[in-house]
């Protein structure tokens, strides 16, 4: 295995690892240990202002999950899907609610060379969560 390899194995570990512990922390209701740089920038149709304004900074981003918590019952990862650079992986997932309907989301993260969080887009339809 040649080193680039290596370094294109670990690297998508990493994004992976951290999307992981994002969905997991979805999962127990606590994303607070998900890397998120102190600038990121979450953009999701559910947070005020929708997805065309992106919520600023880690406490927003941890305030705007911390108010849902409590409308999530499980979370299952379908597939990952990595950029050419390694420097966003996209996550397919089915977020399960305590109404027992599902949001199909497709999730996008942006993370940088030390592995934290700077840009977050959810990409889900919100009305089973609105209904």
């Amino acid at each position: 295995m040649s080193n680039t390899t290596g370094q294109t194995s670990d690297r998508k570990w990493q994004l992976r690892a951290v999307a992981d512990g994002y969905f997991s922390g979805l999962a127990n209701g606590d994303v607070s240990a998900v890397a998120y740089d102190e600038n990121v920038r979450l953009r999701t149709p559910l947070a005020a202002g929708g997805s065309e304004t992106p919520l600023q900074g880690r406490a927003a981003v941890l305030n705007f999950f911390a108010g849902i918590y409590a409308a999530l019952e499980d979370v299952k990862v379908i597939d990952y899907f990595f950029n050419d650079e390694l420097t966003t992986i996209c996550v397919r997932a089915d977020v399960m609610l305590k109404t027992g309907k599902v949001l199909r989301v497709a999730d996008v993260f942006r993370i940088s060379a030390d592995g934290k969080v700077i840009e977050q887009e959810n990409h889900y339809d919100p009305r089973p969560a609105t209904e």
